[in-house]
């Protein structure tokens, strides 16, 4: 583990792949869920909408709720993949 990534305590994955952590990050004091689903658009290209779920199975919202250290896993009927820029 890099020095860096001891300090994330939220991490991303593909939903049909739950083995291969995809990114993380700290939540840092202020963090929201809708602060998560801009980083999740930076990061990521996507061709539709997408939707982020906890490990315990609930859709997270857009909203301005403090985001919670966990598992995410992005659902999405289109692709994603990491942005090359």
């Amino acid at each position: 583990m890099s020095s860096r990534s001891r300090w994330r305590d939220a991490f991303f994955y593909d939903s049909d792949n739950w083995s291969t952590i995809l990114g993380g990050f700290f939540l840092g004091r202020g963090t929201t869920n809708a602060t998560i689903f801009t980083m999740i658009q930076v990061c990521f290209v996507t061709s539709g909408e997408f939707e982020l779920e906890t490990e315990q199975g609930f859709l997270v919202g857009r909203d301005d709720l403090a985001a919670r250290p966990g598992n995410y896993f992005i659902l999405t009927k289109g692709m994603f993949y990491l942005n090359p820029s």
